[in-house]
């Protein structure tokens, strides 16, 4: 064989070619040309489908925020907004908080939980800084139930022959069919895919506390 994979087989010339193809179901965070992302390509049997995870900017406010969850007070300036985007979500994508919202019912304690657990208490208070704008969102939105948070993404899911479907039936199906679809769904709970969802958001949040 000469350099460069090519060769000859039976008189016939062939040459090696490199294919790239994408690692299934594994989690991804790294740094384009314009953010910090985290995203996974989900593979099962059956589906296949993408899920990206990346931050929006909100208006910049001075945030005080008492939280029983800590038992202290903050002050400080955030603006970061961490979104879930997929193809069947629109182009801005929908909030983390809201997702988790609808997947499993959990409280905001609960949630912030599945993603801090086991940091140590300084890490925790700095993740749960850049954290607290989506928690701050979904509760602007008046998001504070799994209904809620299905009737809120079902209103923003556009496809058209499901378009007679309840809303929060249609995000239902969504989140069942495409959302983590390498995730299998027992007894109709989603809290696995809840907690893979958790681990996406703390890579990312690792990513932006250390962007190198």
């Amino acid at each position: 064989m000469d350099p460069g994979g090519y060769f000859i087989v039976r008189g016939t010339e062939k040459v090696i070619l490199m294919q790239e193809q994408a690692s299934k179901n594994r989690i991804f965070t790294f740094k384009n040309d314009k953010e910090i992302v985290s995203e996974v390509t989900c593979i099962s049997a059956e589906r296949k489908s993408r899920l990206l995870l990346t931050t929006n900017k909100r208006n910049q406010v001075w945030i005080v925020l008492s939280i029983v969850l800590f038992f202290f007070s903050h002050i400080f300036f955030s603006n970061i907004q961490i979104v879930v985007k997929h193809n069947v979500f629109p182009k801005d994508g929908i909030s983390v908080f809201v997702l988790f919202k609808a997947m499993c019912g959990l409280s905001d304690r609960d949630i912030t939980g599945l993603i801090l657990r086991n940091l140590e208490p300084e890490e925790e208070k700095e993740y749960f800084k850049l954290l607290l704008p989506s928690i701050e969102h979904h509760v602007e939105l008046e998001i504070n139930s799994e209904a809620s948070a299905l009737q809120y993404i079902g209103t923003k899911i556009t496809l058209s022959k499901d378009s007679n479907k309840p809303a929060m039936a249609l995000a239902y199906e969504v989140i069942y069919n495409s959302i983590l679809t390498h995730i299998p769904v027992v007894n109709d709970c989603f809290y696995p895919k809840a907690m893979f969802l958790a681990f996406m958001v703390r890579r990312l949040l690792m990513a932006h506390m250390d962007p190198d």
